[in-house]
């Protein structure tokens, strides 16, 4: 998607559709000084430019806007029908695939259509929103149970960057991303909560390449079908780094088991680590669990000309670009936090914001600045919220907004750069060499 195409689709978002769906969830009944578009843009440019402003702060920017609100006004119209309204409009923003014209170019990349990373994050809610998002803990008698699951992928290559809002209790791989198609020639890297054998059959099926680590209760055979005891077989593994064609679960599905032996002092940490998930838990791990520490097991069915092992290292350690993504909505635009005791308020709150990200999210994928393999997506955000005013005044003229855009993607591809690290390699570094320098 270009500057032009982008200027389009966020004036038809904030603009018709957020009228429309205004009047559907009943949040607006009669067209007055309010309508669900200057409402929307009033919030979302607003706590765009300053995550923490208050309801003050967002009455003199609503003007902008062309909604003259108090900040009582605005405060009255935080309600069980603007959370509606605001959840339906996120989840059709969710839905939208808004990715670069020109994607991440290296060696390594180029081998896949697509490279979808996937994973969810948990905000915990107020107890009123128990029966709508329930949590794991909800119906224990314990409050403020409550807890939305927001489900996400991103397309390392393109930018692509889809989800879907869930209840806290869902389980990962029972939502609608885990269920989805996979392109032919694309490679899906997912944790272990989205460690499902059966999945990954469907995706082989379908042409697509999955990687993962290997949850350790997982059934293995050998290539002629024997059972395979891991704890007996690694520590006869010769080097750092080997590989086994093998067949997981019951079904024998084929795969490359991929091991990596790790430093003591890593296996250590990993160990602790593990013992305090458990404990948390009310659990303790087995001795099975606690000696596979010692080495990372990763399991994939790409072949070797697509995936050495050095690449699976460097593919997987990536993941972390989606978990940054989940960091910066919470510490930058603080989706979880909200200084009002209004329930209504603090979701309205959560879900404006989070439509705040992805419009952040939507600029830096539509710029040059996505191209950049050592593009820094923290110094992005910041450089769009020092913008935010400019693209609220230019909201409503498209060409405007296009020149605001582009002046905005100049800037990004000028400044927003990695600083080199010297103790942890860069990820970009890694995608560029090919050289991981994790276990």
């Amino acid at each position: 998607m270009n500057v032009s195409e982008l200027a389009v689709c966020l004036q038809k978002k904030f603009g018709e559709t957020a009228d429309r769906v205004a009047k559907e969830t009943g949040f607006i009944k009669r067209q007055r000084k309010v309508s669900g578009a200057n409402f929307v843009q009033t919030l979302v440019f607003g706590w765009l430019g300053n995550a923490e402003a208050s309801l003050t702060a967002l009455a003199g920017a609503a003007h902008v806007r062309h909604l003259k609100i108090s900040a009582q006004g605005l405060h009255k119209r935080f309600t069980q029908a603007a959370a509606n309204f605001c959840k339906r409009l996120l989840e059709q923003m969710l839905k939208e695939k808004v990715m670069a014209s020109q994607g991440v170019k290296t060696a390594l990349l180029d081998r896949f259509a697509e490279i979808r990373l996937i994973d969810t994050t948990v905000n915990a809610l107020p107890a009123l929103f128990n029966e709508q998002w329930p949590g794991t803990g909800a119906g224990d008698g314990q409050s403020n149970q409550a807890a939305l699951k927001v489900e996400a992928s991103l397309d390392l290559k393109r930018g692509a960057l889809q989800g879907s809002l869930l209840p806290g209790k869902t389980n990962d791989n029972q939502g609608p991303l885990a269920q989805a198609s996979l392109p032919p020639g694309s490679l899906q890297v997912a944790d272990l909560g989205y460690f499902s054998l059966e999945r990954m059959a469907r995706l082989d099926a379908q042409g697509g390449y999955w990687l993962s680590r290997l949850r350790h209760d997982t059934l293995i055979h050998d290539a002629q079908g024997q059972p395979v005891d891991l704890l007996a077989a690694l520590p006869a593994c010769s080097g750092a780094q080997t590989e086994w064609p093998v067949q997981l679960g019951h079904r024998h599905l084929p795969a490359r088991l991929l091991v990596c032996r790790v430093p003591e002092e890593v296996a250590g940490q990993r160990r602790r680590k593990l013992r305090r998930e458990r404990q948390d838990k009310g659990r303790t791990p087995s001795r099975r669990s606690l000696k596979l520490c010692g080495w990372t097991l990763l399991i994939t069915n790409a072949p070797p000309d697509k995936i050495s092992q050095e690449d699976a290292l460097v593919l997987y350690g990536s993941r972390w670009q989606i978990e940054l993504t989940f960091k910066l909505w919470k510490q930058h635009m603080k989706i979880d936090q909200s200084v009002s005791h209004n329930p209504w308020r603090l979701v309205c709150e959560m879900y404006i914001k989070l439509m705040a990200a992805l419009a952040q999210h939507w600029v830096v994928v539509s710029s040059p600045c996505w191209q950049r393999l050592d593009k820094s997506l923290v110094k992005a955000y910041k450089v769009i919220a020092s913008q935010a005013a400019c693209l609220s005044s230019a909201f409503d003229s498209l060409p405007q907004l296009v020149a605001v855009l582009k002046k905005v993607g100049e800037i990004l591809f000028a400044v927003c750069r990695q600083n080199n690290r010297k103790k942890n390699r860069n990820t970009w570094k890694k995608l560029a060499t090919g050289v991981s320098g994790w276990a």
